[in-house]
């Protein structure tokens, strides 16, 4: 199972992918179609995406990731 957690900013996100074999990606990513295509590119099935909820800079992650299933509030 891989884990992204996000750091979301005003209009881009940094973020960490840490893989199943404990490996650490950092990268980074605009909140624009092409950026949110970076991120896509991290998301495997079963990943678990980890972010808090910043009103209205994380609104356009929030509703990318709810278009594509991805996000769940807890």
């Amino acid at each position: 199972m891989n884990i992204i957690g996000i750091d979301v900013s005003q209009g881009e996100s940094h973020a960490t992918l840490i893989t199943k074999e404990a490996e650490e990606i950092a990268f980074k990513f605009k909140h624009s179609k092409s950026g949110f295509q970076i991120l896509n590119s991290y998301i495997k099935p079963g990943t678990i995406i980890i972010f808090e909820t910043t009103g209205v800079y994380s609104a356009q992650l929030t509703t990318y990731l709810k278009n594509k299933k991805e996000c769940s509030s807890y």
